[in-house]
């Protein structure tokens, strides 16, 4: 994907003999839809959340998997790039069939084949291990904590089964 100068929108280039047939799914930064187009660059579907669309999946029944914007406030978190507030899955008529609120869940997720779900979330780092992490640098805009990240898997009922960070089993 590249960043085009005066962003046209629709089908830019395709090179017929290296395309693969079928379709592609995506949706905008920040936005509130997703797009399915066909080979030509034709929106065969789009999909719509009040609460935006991003990190998004298709699962086998045909059904959108995706992660909300950030929340308004998640305790800082919500600056913090690929910051989401909710796992949902929509019909194919934009219908909410799952839903699963997490405020510090972030970028990827994938539902098993059992029907749990695993997510990345932040984490607030103990203030006693925060002096020990070397690197980086002071920003006026850094918040007063640091975040780490956390692997949770939950059940189709949200019921979390287990939450394992850096170094735990």
């Amino acid at each position: 994907m590249a960043w085009l100068r005066n962003r046209p929108i629709g089908l830019t280039y395709c090179d017929e003999v290296k395309a693969f047939g079928g379709y592609t799914l995506f949706c905008s930064i920040r936005g509130h839809h997703a797009t399915l187009i066909d080979l030509q660059g034709r929106i065969v579907h789009q999909w719509h959340h009040p609460e935006g669309i991003q990190h998004l999946k298709l699962l086998p029944n045909g059904n959108l998997l995706i992660q909300t914007l950030p929340p308004q406030d998640a305790g800082g978190a919500e600056r913090i790039g690929g910051s989401a507030g909710a796992l949902i899955e929509l019909d194919w008529d934009g219908n909410e069939v799952w839903i699963h609120r997490d405020l510090l869940m972030h970028h990827d997720y994938v539902r098993l084949d059992n029907g749990n779900h695993l997510y990345i979330a932040w984490d607030k780092l103990p203030a006693e291990l925060n002096g020990k992490v070397l690197g980086g640098f002071k920003d006026p805009k850094d918040p007063e904590v640091m975040w780490a990240d956390v692997i949770k898997e939950i059940r189709p009922d949200g019921t979390l089964i287990r939450e394992c960070a850096r170094g735990s089993t």
